[in-house]
């Protein structure tokens, strides 16, 4: 079996959202992990829960996020 990575905390600030740098940071992330990587978001944020869909990772699993206590979706990425 291959190591999985976390990708932890990605953010773009609103003001340089839908101008293709989630997705730069997103490919040199899958890039550095060739093994393929996972992450987890915050179910109710639909926008980010799509994007990654659409860049190929698969929900794996639904958590609680320690910190706020929301619904977390497990999303990974395996090439």
């Amino acid at each position: 079996m291959k190591e999985e990575l976390e990708l932890n905390q990605i953010f773009v600030d609103p003001m340089y959202q839908k101008r293709g740098v989630s997705l730069a940071l997103l490919n040199k992330a899958k890039e550095i992990c060739p093994q393929g990587l996972s992450l987890h978001t915050l179910q109710q944020n639909r926008i980010a829960c799509v994007f990654y869909e659409k860049q190929g990772f698969q929900a794996r699993k639904l958590s609680i996020n320690e910190i706020n206590g929301q619904p977390n979706t497990e999303y990974y990425w395996i090439p």
